[in-house]
């Protein structure tokens, strides 16, 4: 866990974007939606996955 704070701080000290896909997935889970339909195989998401991973980086633009 250190180490993914690690990540956060350095994103937020070079100002960059950061999406925590971990989060993103973890409030999918919790939200119902199972685990294993976010993941095509052990290391990449399916479909769904992806369309997780998209809303966080949508999220980041302004409409």
């Amino acid at each position: 866990m250190a180490q993914h704070n690690h990540i956060k701080k350095i994103a937020r000290e070079e100002k960059v974007g950061l999406v925590d896909v971990f989060f993103a997935f973890e409030r999918a889970v919790i939200s119902g939606l199972p685990f294993e339909e976010l993941m095509s195989w052990i290391n990449h998401p399916s479909r769904m996955g992806h369309e997780v991973i998209a809303n966080e980086i949508i999220s980041w633009f302004p409409f």
